[in-house]
């Protein structure tokens, strides 16, 4: 039963986040989406508390995913399905944080300029950022190859190695200057940290939706494990004798 409602409420969370998120950058003058980072906007768009309720929604739906897991009956009796659980857990304090702790300086320059207080705000808030990031990143890589690792369809392998792409893919698009491939010159940081946030938001929905189906997302040889579904359903020939 709470294995099923974390699994609903997080899909349910996660749809809000993205409403949340959507709804915060409409009508920002002063402010392009493109090279203003979603922290500025957090900050200075005139409808700032939905950016912050989106990062606290994202938080809360990390942590669902975490339940999830932990309750999940395959991914719980896993140590990685366990370790992918707390990396979500992990990912979800790390939003807590940066929400909480507002960014104070956008820039290099304006953080040299700071107050000893904005100095210590901004350096919780890139702390949050980076638990946060790594987290999200090695988690969808984690649970992604898990998925992909049972024997069962094509179909849930190919959703296993898209989920595990998503945490490489969403790193290259934050720290990679791929908008010049499109003929933009100065790859804009805000492009580029929206398509990599985009990334991991599609891993995390796509692994929610694999969560809510009934069967198993993987046979009961569990990564590394033992148990072969084949050799306990194979008939011995010395004992039909």
């Amino acid at each position: 039963m709470i294995f099923r409602i974390s699994v609903k409420a997080g899909m349910a969370v996660l749809l809000m986040s993205l409403a949340a998120m959507i709804v915060g950058h409409l009508d920002a003058p002063g402010l392009d989406w493109m090279r203003n980072q979603v922290s500025t906007y957090a900050v200075r768009a005139p409808r700032h508390d939905w950016i912050t309720a989106s990062l606290y929604l994202s938080a809360a739906a990390f942590l669902l995913i975490s339940i999830s897991a932990f309750r999940h009956p395959q991914f719980s009796k896993s140590l990685s399905g366990q370790l992918g659980g707390l990396l979500f857990g992990a990912a979800s304090a790390g939003v807590v944080v940066l929400a909480h702790y507002e960014e104070t300086a956008a820039t290099l320059a304006q953080l040299k300029q700071a107050t000893f207080g904005a100095v210590r705000q901004q350096s919780f808030h890139d702390a949050g950022l980076m638990i946060f990031f790594y987290a999200a990143v090695f988690a969808m890589v984690l649970f992604g190859a898990m998925v992909f690792a049972q024997r069962r369809g094509w179909g849930r392998k190919i959703a296993g190695g898209l989920i595990a792409l998503a945490g490489p893919i969403s790193f290259l698009g934050m720290t990679t200057s791929w908008p010049k491939l499109l003929g933009i010159v100065d790859s804009p940081v805000g492009l580029k940290q929206r398509a990599g946030l985009l990334v991991l938001w599609l891993g995390a929905f796509l692994l929610m939706i694999l969560l809510m189906r009934k069967e198993s997302l993987w046979t009961d040889r569990e990564l590394g494990g033992a148990f072969d579904e084949q050799d306990a359903t194979r008939v011995d020939p010395r004992r039909s004798r």
